[in-house]
């Protein structure tokens, strides 16, 4: 059990795929590595992966920052499971080629300078991620979490700068053979670049005039994204005197970033073979850490059911010992009652007859109350239910006295085949969708024609009808 449960991390880097361990002290042990294009073409049952590593919780997958695209919508409502339907209808039209992007996104709730609630969505936009997803899932290694370095570096320079949330910061990642420039504006990442350099550690001056052009550029990209300026650079190198080197060349201050007090100098060579994935410890990578991740949709919803799951077996115990409760009261009750009864006797039972009364009428309200559908659900399933053409002007919902839906709404549409066709389809939807008492048909619906619009190429029909709810 204890093997089966020993933590994994899956690196990418230089189309190589890395199976990293932890020691005993949490050091880094690569304890797999093969080339990514090998593993993605390869049989999940040739070998290729040890059956020790399937044995081991594949917790997060690390890809280059590339991999991932995000976006910013302006969205007025707050609830969850309308922006979730308006996500994955809007990255599906911008992104046509990639199907498989409704299953890996995420989102967070943000505000524009100007106050105006947005949705800031980030998602995979690689097609080699879906193909690695994929034979991670087939070789047993599924991973619950995948991020990037960008990702990662946020996350952890917000505990170790002070100030990081207010304004704009740079941060130069220089390796042998690469070097990675990130920026982030008020502790949010916002773009990175991967930059090749021939090996500084005997030419590191002329390697910093080289960067200068690129760094330059990307200050000024970052000016024209926030219509402000960067506050403070830092440098991460193995020499101690880059950093004022690449100050002089710079034009402005730049701070190692290892001379903070709660800098852990990472493992040289594991930095080395996995890029700057390397320079993070199993602490920046624990599970309970709060960086940017994605996790499958299906696997993120069974996830987020264990704790419910568990709080139903709960309350059913609870309900279980009380419902015995109850009857070993009501045995005893009885038995006492067929003995020979006084007047004060009879008084003394009274009250608990009306008691257990009263919890019997409480114990059915309960349960009749947990078989109301939510309305959130329901508004989900008729938002999915939606052709193109069809749009809601009124809903009303009732999940109490007479549980069921109205609903008005409005089909464009070019003639009446067309709108019939389309009224169909939205009729098959809603019955697949919610299962109601009778199924929806033709003759429930009630329409008609926008006399304002006739004349114009498209028709607006008026629909409305109900439908029960179970």
């Amino acid at each position: 059990m204890l093997k089966k449960d020993a933590p994994l991390i899956t690196v990418v880097n230089n189309e190589e795929v890395f199976f990293i361990g932890f020691g005993p002290n949490g050091e880094w042990r690569t304890l797999h590595s093969l080339p990514l294009d090998q593993f993605l073409d390869g049989d999940p049952g040739s070998g290729a992966i040890p059956e020790d590593l399937k044995k081991r919780n594949n917790t997060l997958l690390v890809v280059s920052d590339y991999w991932f695209g995000d976006a910013s919508y302006n969205f007025q409502s707050k609830k969850k499971a309308l922006a979730e339907a308006f996500l994955e209808r809007k990255l599906l039209a911008d992104h046509p080629d990639l199907p498989g992007i409704t299953n890996f996104f995420d989102y967070v709730f943000d505000k524009t300078e100007t106050n105006e609630q947005t949705l800031y969505v980030y998602f995979l936009q690689e097609p080699k991620s879906f193909e690695l997803y994929n034979q991670l899932s087939e070789s047993k290694l599924i991973p619950r979490e995948i991020t990037t370095p960008a990702f990662l570096w946020e996350q952890k320079l917000k505990k170790i700068i002070p100030g990081f949330h207010e304004g704009g910061m740079g941060l130069v990642h220089l390796l042998t053979s690469e070097c990675f420039l990130y920026f982030f504006s008020h502790g949010r990442y916002l773009f990175s670049r991967s930059i090749a350099v021939p090996d500084y550690q005997d030419q590191a001056s002329e390697i910093f005039s080289v960067l200068t052009y690129e760094i330059n550029q990307s200050i000024y990209l970052f000016s024209q994204k926030t219509k402000a300026e960067i506050d403070q650079f830092y440098l991460i190198s193995s020499n101690k005197q880059n950093a004022q080197e690449l100050s002089q060349v710079l034009g402005r201050e730049v701070n190692d970033l290892r001379t903070l007090d709660q800098w852990k100098q990472p493992s040289s060579e594991i930095s080395r073979s996995i890029g700057p994935a390397g320079f993070f410890n199993a602490d920046d990578l624990a599970p309970s850490k709060e960086f940017l991740s994605l996790c499958h949709r299906q696997l993120k919803a069974e996830l987020e059911w264990k704790p419910v799951q568990i709080i139903g077996i709960t309350i059913g115990l609870i309900l279980l010992l009380l419902l015995g409760g109850e009857s070993l009261f009501l045995w005893q009750w009885n038995q006492q009652s067929s003995q020979p009864m006084n007047e004060t006797t009879i008084s003394n039972e009274t009250e608990p007859r009306q008691i257990i009364q009263q919890y019997n009428e409480s114990l059915d309200l309960l349960l009749t109350d947990t078989e109301h559908p939510p309305a959130d659900e329901i508004i989900l399933k008729i938002a999915r239910s939606l052709p193109d053409n069809v749009s809601i002007k009124e809903l009303i919902i009732d999940v109490e006295t007479d549980p069921g839906v109205k609903l008005q709404g409005l089909i464009k549409a070019s003639g009446p085949d067309q709108f019939r066709n389309s009224l169909s389809i939205f009729i098959d939807n809603l019955n697949r969708h919610i299962r109601g008492t009778r199924p929806i048909n033709m003759q429930d619906i009630d329409f008609s024609l926008n006399a304002e619009n006739v004349a114009q190429e498209s028709l607006d029909y008026l629909i409305s009808f109900r439908f029960a709810l179970p």
